[in-house]
């Protein structure tokens, strides 16, 4: 996946669900150096007009 990929996605969540946390973790956290991680919390519904 891409960095393209991940911003696709990511507007898509935003725009279509409810995200109420992202944790973005420290590199190399789970897998290796270099390896970015985020955690994103989100509710399958729409999302609110105003944050």
């Amino acid at each position: 996946m891409n960095a393209f990929s991940g911003e696709t996605i990511r507007k898509k969540l935003l725009h279509e669900c409810d995200v109420h946390t992202l944790l973005r973790l420290p590199t190399g956290l789970f897998y290796a150096q270099g390896v970015k991680a985020n955690v994103i919390f989100f509710e399958r519904k729409p999302a609110s007009e105003t944050p």
